[in-house]
């Protein structure tokens, strides 16, 4: 049969004058410099120095800041920057820069264990512009921002020179602070206190605002916490706080009084409230300020058999106590419960998974919800 000029592709065979056989070649071999591309693109994407270790991913900036803060007091090298997935923005937290994944890994292995947080190696690219990824780029500090408008301005004109001024001394601490001018503070309770994670960053943010108020910080802390210990165990060790002559006592006790009971145990629950309120009268006895922490939530996933009610009658038995003596209240599991709430929504499951480790323990997201708890009571600024 004769070929008609219809039932040749013009975009393909070309007219015998334009080279026919060079662009044939050109044709076959399309595929393999395809794939050849992708191949050096990919091995560009990955080259030595471009691994890192993402630790978490934030819905607002000052959320990221936060978070990097708490990681570099506990040692920890990271940073956040900025990025745009679905037309929303993002604030990534990274931590470190590996020649190798394996090198990566190792780090990502070493913080989960170390902190209990779990995180993913992950490769830096460039700025980038895709259906899924908008754009990505570092985000610029304030600080970066403002000595970059300082440099062009320096460029169009003479500034002239002006002398620093010394920042004032602030003579007494602000009135409005729970903290007073050479308190000693002591964590005291269970497994969560003996993590000392949270008293750790109560102190870090304590720190930061007195240097930022130009203030000697005066305040010095102390961690007395014991795993799988109760509220009448805390009752009878009391006189080991007293020692160290604190002026400010946290009590956090709880978990262990309830043992995730299957239900209520009313005779359970009134050595607790008794337990805490001695120990509440104890230290205002001895010219202390107590301040109840309530009991942080335990692992919502769908495996967990306890009911949630007695974790509520425990909680409800410490506002009472305080209620009733007089003690500072500070409701750190309802910031815990809320933020898994909100987390739940997003990720359309259980929500403490988001600071809660596989053996149920807070990591340091709860630890850092928590020290933000008490450090807004306290009113110190963050």
């Amino acid at each position: 049969m004769q070929r008609t000029p219809s039932m040749v592709a013009p975009s393909i065979w070309p007219k015998r004058r334009c080279f026919p056989w060079a662009c044939r070649v050109l044709v076959f071999l399309w595929p393999a410099l395809w794939v050849s591309a992708e191949a050096t693109e990919s091995r560009a994407s990955e080259e030595p120095g471009n691994y890192t270790v993402q630790l978490g991913s934030f819905g607002s900036a000052n959320s990221a800041q936060r978070f990097v803060e708490q990681l570099t007091d506990l040692g920890y090298q990271a940073y956040y920057y900025r990025a745009i997935v679905n037309e929303k923005a993002c604030y990534r937290v990274r931590s470190g820069r590996f020649e190798t994944r394996k090198e990566a890994d190792a780090y990502r292995r070493q913080i989960e264990e170390a902190e209990g947080l779990k995180g993913y190696v992950a490769v830096e690219r460039p700025a980038m512009s895709t259906d899924g990824i908008k754009q990505i780029e570092p985000e610029k500090s304030p600080v970066g921002a403002a000595q970059e408008d300082q440099t062009a301005a320096a460029a169009s004109m003479k500034v002239p020179e002006q002398t620093e001024k010394k920042p004032q001394v602030v003579a007494t601490y602000p009135s409005s602070w729970f903290l007073r001018d050479g308190d000693v503070v002591v964590f005291y309770g269970d497994s969560v206190t003996e993590q000392k994670r949270y008293c750790q960053l109560v102190e870090a943010g304590y720190r930061a605002a007195a240097h930022k108020y130009n203030l000697e910080p005066t305040v010095k802390f102390h961690v007395m916490g014991y795993l799988g210990k109760t509220a009448e165990w805390g009752l009878q060790n009391l006189a080991e706080v007293l020692v160290l002559k604190p002026s400010v006592v946290t009590l956090m006790w709880g978990m262990h009084d309830a043992h995730i009971q299957a239900s209520l145990d009313e005779e359970s629950l009134s050595r607790y409230r008794k337990a805490m309120t001695y120990q509440v009268l104890a230290c205002k006895k001895a010219g202390i300020r107590p301040v109840i922490l309530t009991i942080a939530p335990v692992d919502d996933s769908p495996e967990r058999t306890y009911d949630k009610r007695v974790i509520d009658a425990y909680v409800e038995a410490q506002r009472e106590v305080a209620l009733k003596t007089g003690a500072s209240f500070v409701d750190t599991r309802e910031v815990l419960v809320t933020e898994a709430a909100r987390v739940a929504q997003l990720t359309e499951g259980g929500g403490s998974g988001y600071f809660m480790n596989d053996e149920g323990q807070l990591n340091l997201v709860g630890h850092g919800l928590i020290a933000e708890a008490i450090l807004d009571a306290w009113n110190i600024p963050r």
